[in-house]
């Protein structure tokens, strides 16, 4: 993987590698207040089976302070019988201090280059309600439908919530959340509604969705606007 840097202005734009990482969580705990730890970004770059890794950019300020990042991640996804490279959008995330500056729109445009110059043939996402309007109206992004959001109470300790915030727990909530996904999986009991939210969320739910391929989302990936997105 070649490195390639570039300077803009007062910013400096670098593609990520593995030494980037902890930059990476630097910019996290600014802006989402969520330390994820280094091993969450190595893990998540893994895509050597479905295209390249590392599909990203970080950009820095003049005082070497980690400003923004924006990376998507390499997938093969099944249309009318045949296979397409593609990726998925990811972390789109700045630090506090450089709120404003337009460093989403320009990390963006550089990953969708450098996405198109190993293969890609189109970006996928489901953007939150911040990073919506900037996909749309900067990056020319098709939204065709809207996803309905769920949200379903259940009388129990928030594992997940403390997992994000306190990494040391993480080693115990991981090994607990495979065991209840494997469970999951293999009794075929997982609603349509929980199938759709996990399939926002990554890799962990590509795994369901080639065990179980339920119609819901598959329909999810076949929705032909998404096949004439930026190319």
């Amino acid at each position: 993987m070649d490195e390639i840097i570039m300077e803009e202005g007062k910013y400096r734009f670098e593609r990520i590698d593995q030494s980037h990482y902890a930059d990476m969580c630097f910019i996290s705990r600014s802006a989402f207040n969520i330390d994820p730890g280094i091993s969450f970004y190595r893990n998540k770059n893994r895509t050597e089976k479905f295209g390249e890794t590392n599909l990203g950019f970080i950009a820095y300020s003049e005082k070497g302070e980690p400003a923004a990042f924006y990376g998507v991640y390499a997938h093969l996804v099944e249309y009318n019988g045949k296979v397409y490279k593609a990726v998925q959008s990811g972390d789109t995330m700045t630090h506090k201090n450089h709120v404003g500056k337009g460093l989403f729109t320009k990390l963006a445009r550089m990953t969708y280059e450098l996405a198109k110059k190993n293969g890609a043939e189109f970006v996928f996402g489901s953007p939150n309600y911040n990073s919506f309007p900037g996909f749309v109206k900067k990056l020319d992004w098709v939204c065709p439908e809207k996803f309905r959001d769920y949200r379903i109470r259940t009388i129990t300790l928030p594992f997940a919530k403390v997992a994000k915030k306190v990494r040391l727990f993480n080693f115990l909530y991981r090994p607990y959340l495979n065991l209840v996904m494997h469970y999951l999986i293999v009794r075929k009991a997982i609603s349509e509604i929980l199938l759709v939210k996990l399939v926002l969320q990554g890799s962990i739910a590509m795994k369901i969705f080639i065990s179980i391929k339920q119609p819901l989302v598959a329909g999810y990936f076949q929705l032909e606007v998404l096949m004439s997105g930026r190319k």
